[in-house]
């Protein structure tokens, strides 16, 4: 069995790609971004960010001393062995915790707080992690964590997207080719890639129906809206930032348990 995420909760911020609509840019309406974050706890996002046992991402929050289930839907939960995980460490993080997870086989993707890391392994690794005296908490990468906040209600009630938008999507390099293809089977039109420190981006014309499968391919990282004007894939995201669709760190501290960004 693969290890079970503990805990669950939500976005901290909306932290879609998307910069504010443009003239003649296809639009999705405004709604509360936080209505779709999951969460185990009563904690605010301020609590959490001084607690060793939070996890805070930007469509859950968290708290792993708590043995919760989070209301993940089904067609958004990884099916069999997602290839990612978060590990959250006993304790700050060090390059000892760093040692552990490259000797058991992980690859350190990127620091997620509070003290843990998102990795690729596979299952037989995360449970070897998850065994560790130096671990506190191995969470599946769920395809729910990889959407951007905007593109949640849609995903969650199976909706299509609006007619012309498309999507950036962040590939773990490893996979980055497989994903590809798999994206091809699925429907996907490729219309440019990069490469960011994130890993390759492809920007992509989704197909008309069932488009939140690319969420569920373990190759897949990040998936947000595609900001162009008008036209899929006419413009380059502004920085690799954006192009993952993250969100500056300070500014999600920031916005706190706000229910609507300040760009909106």
């Amino acid at each position: 069995n693969v290890p079970q995420a503990t805990t669950t909760s939500a976005s901290t911020a909306p932290m879609a790609l998307l910069t504010q609509p443009r003239a003649n840019q296809p639009t999705i309406a405004r709604t509360n971004m936080f209505q779709y974050r999951l969460s185990n706890t009563t904690k605010s996002v301020g609590d959490l960010l001084r607690n060793d046992h939070a996890i805070l991402l930007e469509n859950a929050l968290v708290d792993t001393k708590k043995l919760a289930e989070l209301a993940i839907p089904d067609h958004l939960r990884a099916q069999g062995d997602p290839g990612s995980y978060i590990v959250q460490a006993r304790g700050l993080v060090d390059n000892a915790f760093r040692a552990r997870l490259r000797d058991a086989g992980a690859t350190i993707i990127s620091y997620i707080p509070n003290n843990a890391y998102l990795v690729r392994a596979p299952a037989d690794v995360a449970r070897q992690l998850a065994a560790d005296a130096g671990t506190q908490a191995v969470l599946p990468f769920e395809p729910y964590y990889k959407l951007k906040a905007a593109l949640l209600p849609a995903a969650v009630n199976q909706e299509p997207l609006p007619e012309g938008l498309g999507l950036n999507v962040v590939l773990f390099a490893d996979a980055a080719e497989a994903t590809k293809g798999a994206l091809r089977k699925l429907g996907y039109e490729i219309l440019a890639e990069e490469h960011t420190p994130f890993g390759p981006l492809v920007q992509l014309r989704p197909p008309p129906e069932n488009w939140q499968a690319v969420a569920g391919l373990a190759g897949v990282q990040t998936v947000a809206f595609l900001d162009a004007p008008g036209v899929i894939g006419s413009v380059r995201p502004h920085s690799a930032g954006e192009a993952a669709g993250l969100l500056p760190g300070d500014l999600l501290l920031a916005l706190g348990d706000r229910e609507t960004p300040p760009w909106q």
